[in-house]
């Protein structure tokens, strides 16, 4: 017996140095976990480990990923920097606590925002009512931008995106107008209040408005990564600033006005046409038609960089018949504001999940953008405002604060941190599919190597699918609703 010991003892190393190995060179998963009912939340669970193809691979819904097809490189993900995100950050917290909060918002351990979004002007955000620029009193002009001034930024909006830089130093920003100066529009106020328009004898101030604007966040150290010529240039609100715009008109602006502008002040910063819906509320595809006919202007397309969409209508398909018309084009989710009108928790992460994330990057959105980035607990500064001065008082940030400080993170949060926590700017969307339409996913490759899979369970049922990649797969439950984010290197 002891003889045939010895005799067998190098066969059964062998055999278990090659099993050390073979579980040595198998790929480790790192999994997060939201469930749909809250229950957990962003929350790390136990490791998973690809395991060679058994060969049977139809028992199983499988999502197939392969980083050797590539499509758009990603710029980030994050949310809007308003007036009343500013404030509420800027005053609402301590020094201490404020850090902390804009480290777990824009820091390398936290959410790492990247894309973010600040208002040109008043939005209906503001504390203190509407603002541009240049303001002057009723018939007064300034078609030299004596008077322009981001004085109003200063106080809250710039002192936050300073920090959320120092936080990031990859962060991109772009700028929105909701309206030109009052003193430039037909009704002399910045209400979209009876389909308010821009003048056109304003039409190069307004070029040169914007050029001031550039330069001057350059010079308080923010550079503009983009701006957008007009938030939601089809709809006129009674209640907050904005301004109507055609297609026809932006693309005047653009090719005869601020395009030259900035060529001729040397400015970089890109150039996104409409920045509103996927569908126009009852329009049909209204919202698909009106960068089509934008883009058809071959002078106004030299100086145009993308398209930005928001999500308050239509779907999010609708960006890939802009790609596929016009593919050198850049496309960027730029708004979609969480509120009391989608539902519960459930329903937050679907949307903002599903349809915003994986929806709009599956159809080439290299950034996503969400509203407001933090709000005030029950909307108070909103709610505090005369009725015909109210914006949206049921809308959502991505954390509510409190005077004191106290922070209820929204499903928002969650949804969002499922994608920016992992997906690092520079990183490129790689191909990943399903052969069914529960499991919905999107992927990525990371500068460094890493890959990253968004999945959410958007059946009737719960779901039990295969992730294949690279000779390998690995299994994994998702209940009704839940969503995972699986990252690998």
């Amino acid at each position: 017996m002891k003889k045939l010991f010895w005799l067998l003892l190098p066969h059964l190393l062998a055999t278990m140095m090659a099993h050390a190995q073979e579980e040595k060179d198998k790929t480790k998963l790192d999994v997060w976990l939201t469930t749909a009912d809250g229950g957990k939340l962003l929350a790390k669970q136990p490791d998973l480990f690809f395991e060679k193809d058994s060969g049977d691979m139809k028992t199983h819904e499988i999502v197939y990923v392969d980083e050797r097809i590539t499509y758009q490189e990603m710029d980030g993900f994050g949310a809007a920097m308003t007036g009343t995100a500013a404030y509420v950050l800027n005053r609402y917290l301590n020094p201490a606590r404020r850090d902390s909060v804009m480290t777990e918002l824009f820091g390398s351990e936290g959410m790492r925002l990247s894309f973010v979004r600040q208002m040109i002007g008043a939005s209906g955000y503001e504390i203190g009512g509407d603002y541009s620029y240049d303001d002057l009193p009723t018939g007064k002009t300034d078609t030299g931008l004596v008077h322009f001034s981001i004085r109003k930024d200063q106080a809250d909006v710039i002192p936050m995106l300073k920090t959320a830089r120092l936080k990031n130093s990859e962060l991109k920003i772009f700028g929105s107008p909701c309206s030109a100066p009052g003193w430039m529009k037909n009704t002399g106020s910045m209400r979209g209040t009876g389909g308010s328009f821009l003048l056109p004898r304003y039409y190069d101030t307004y070029a040169r408005y914007f050029v001031k604007y550039v330069q001057a966040y350059e010079k308080e150290g923010i550079p503009l990564y983009a701006v957008t010529i007009q938030n939601e240039p089809e709809f006129g609100p009674e209640t907050y600033p904005g301004m109507i715009m055609t297609a026809r008109e932006q693309a005047d602006f653009i090719k005869n006005n601020i395009g030259p502008a900035f060529a001729d002040a040397g400015i970089s910063t890109k150039l996104i046409i409409f920045d509103h819906n996927w569908g126009l509320y009852s329009a049909g595809d209204k919202g698909f038609k009106y960068p089509l006919e934008l883009l058809e202007d071959s002078i106004a397309r030299k100086y145009i960089d993308g398209t930005g969409f928001h999500n308050y209508g239509g779907s999010p398909e609708l960006q890939s018949f802009v790609h596929d018309k016009y593919p050198g084009m850049d496309i960027w989710f730029t708004e979609g504001s969480g509120g009391e009108w989608i539902g519960g928790f459930r329903e937050s992460m679907k949307e903002f999940v599903s349809r915003v994330i994986i929806g709009s990057v599956r159809n080439w959105s290299k950034g996503v953008c969400l509203w407001n980035l933090v709000l005030d607990k029950g909307n108070m500064l909103q709610k505090s405002k005369r009725p015909e001065d109210q914006n949206c008082a049921a809308c959502y940030g991505l954390m509510m604060i409190d005077p004191s400080g106290n922070i209820t993170r929204m499903p928002e949060y969650y949804a969002l941190a499922h994608a920016s926590k992992f997906v690092a700017s520079g990183a490129k969307r790689i191909a990943s599919s399903s052969r069914h339409d529960s499991i919905e996913n999107v992927a990525f490759i990371n500068p460094d190597g890493s890959k990253v899979i968004l999945v959410i369970n958007n059946g009737k049922t719960d779901a039990t699918f295969r992730i294949a990649w690279n000779g390998g797969n690995v299994v994994y439950k998702l209940r009704q609703g839940d969503v995972a984010t699986l990252t690998w290197n």
